[in-house]
């Protein structure tokens, strides 16, 4: 039993997943489950770090992620 907070990469047309799906198919990634998860992991973490000023510490995205609240990052 697999149960995911994401949704279903093979049938939603959100933003996300249409990305996801255009990079898994550009570097020969068999798309599922896990490695959709672990594209949102990566996607988020990319957006924090982006988020920091200056040099980025433990910190300072510790201080970006918490400010984070009801966004709408690529249709999630």
């Amino acid at each position: 039993i697999y149960a995911s907070s994401l949704p279903n990469w093979s049938i939603s047309d959100i933003q996300l997943v249409q990305e996801f799906k255009e990079f898994a198919n550009q570097h020969k990634i068999k798309p599922d489950p896990f490695s959709f998860e672990v594209y949102v992991i990566a996607q988020i973490f990319f957006y924090l770090i982006e988020q920091v000023e200056g040099t980025v510490t433990k910190e300072k995205l510790m201080q970006v992620a918490e400010k984070i609240k009801n966004i709408n990052f690529k249709g999630l």
